[in-house]
């Protein structure tokens, strides 16, 4: 006998969620006895919006569109930009774990065979911290990439080392984590505004 799982998806962000928690079944020790996970995640999207459970190293947050605009700069054409940007992405897993530094990249056990990538697990939260400013699906962005890339992310991302993708490391330079804290701030004061504007009933 096989179990399923199945849901009704109204939202890129709806998508998001219910893939974060098929992934969380390869957890172990996922158990939630006392059913709090919800109100857990509710008050962690306000506290500190834009991450979740699986997205474990900040980096990628830069990781991705630095990808994308690497893609850019070659001139790939729309058909092309999602097989373009899943070679890249895998071959992150092998720049990162050929590096000195301590840490396991996602796909790390998976290699080739990475079934949900970097960019899918952390697309929302690019949006959510203000990384990418354009709107809509990950597919969407793939088809229309030559129109929308130019602006879709933040006029002051950190640069990409020199090396990149070539080498590639976990650990943030300064000015990196300095945007990501900024653009953390930024959300999260956004989003403790609008939780004080709650009604109470």
């Amino acid at each position: 006998m096989t179990s399923g799982l199945s849901w009704l998806d109204t939202s890129e962000h709806d998508r998001r969620r219910a893939l974060d928690v098929i992934d969380l079944f390869a957890v172990h020790d996922t158990r939630d006895e006392l059913g709090l996970a919800g109100v857990r995640d509710a008050w962690a999207d306000r506290l500190v919006p834009g991450t979740s459970t699986i997205q474990t190293r900040a980096r990628y947050f830069l990781f991705v569109p630095w990808i994308y605009q690497d893609l850019a700069r070659d001139g790939r054409s729309a058909g092309n930009i999602e097989r373009g940007a899943r070679k890249r992405e895998l071959r992150l897993i092998t720049a990162i774990t050929a590096s000195d530094e301590e840490g396991v990249p996602i796909g790390a056990r998976a290699g080739q065979g990475l079934k949900r990538l970097p960019s899918s697990i952390y697309w929302n939260g690019m949006s959510r911290l203000g990384i990418r400013l354009w709107e809509g699906s990950q597919a969407a962005f793939h088809r229309g990439f030559s129109a929308v890339n130019g602006n879709a992310w933040h006029p002051h991302l950190p640069p990409p080392p020199e090396d990149f993708p070539e080498r590639a490391v976990l650990r943030l330079e300064a000015a990196e984590a300095e945007f990501l804290r900024d653009q953390l701030l930024i959300k999260k004061e956004n989003s403790q505004m609008k939780l004080c504007h709650l009604p109470l009933r």
